[in-house]
């Protein structure tokens, strides 16, 4: 395995509810034949979650190797294609793949807040690279300042998770900080805020 069991347990436990809450709140493309990438999207559970909801749905997981090619992928091999390389290096493979052209929504869950801005910079490039114009590109994080005060006080808590367990400049950020990254990463496009039942929300914008 990957990782540990442990680990693999809980965070399936928790996309098991964030999933939910994704699929219920964010509007995927319903029509026969559209694509989701799932970009770092581990083994592949949300993936599943949302392409079980979506059954013409196709998908596209793409993670590292080792990762999303692993025997551990949950995800139904006749839905999906898996793609492996790097998003913080593009020139090593992977983000080049023509398949990634075929991407109506691509998704990067719980990536972004791992990152510093040149970083998340460098990633959201890489995936405008990979895209077709038109498709759309959805961060799923937790949104600092668009809940009441318990939701904000507990994404605090996780910002400080995050800047003490990831490289320096990891963070939660604000809609109009995702809003600057994708300016930086020449995504022009207004981004829109989705709330979501659940501590998490995701922000979308147009490539």
């Amino acid at each position: 395995m990957w990782m540990s069991d442990c680990r693999l347990q809980a965070m399936m436990a928790f996309t098991d509810a964030s999933a939910a809450s994704i699929i219920a709140d964010y509007p995927f493309p319903a029509s026969k034949g559209a694509t989701l990438c799932d970009i770092g999207g581990g083994i592949g559970h949300t993936l599943k979650h949302v392409m079980d909801h979506y059954p013409d749905m196709s998908g596209i997981l793409f993670d590292r190797p080792g990762v999303a090619d692993s025997e551990d992928v949950v995800t139904d091999a006749n839905r999906v294609t898996t793609i492996t390389g790097s998003f913080l290096d593009p020139a090593s493979g992977g983000m080049d793949n023509a398949k990634l052209k075929t991407c109506d929504v691509f998704m990067l869950k719980h990536i972004i807040h791992d990152w510093d801005d040149t970083s998340s910079v460098t990633i959201l490039k890489a995936v405008k690279a990979a895209a077709k114009p038109g498709a759309k590109l959805i961060v799923v994080e937790h949104v600092v300042g668009t809940a009441g005060p318990d939701m904000e006080t507990s994404k605090l808590l996780m910002d400080l998770n995050m800047m003490a367990n990831n490289p320096p400049g990891a963070k939660e950020r604000t809609v109009a900080e995702y809003e600057a990254l994708f300016s930086e990463a020449g995504l022009a496009n207004s981004a829109k805020h989705y709330p979501l039942r659940d501590i998490i929300g995701v922000v979308e914008v147009v490539i």
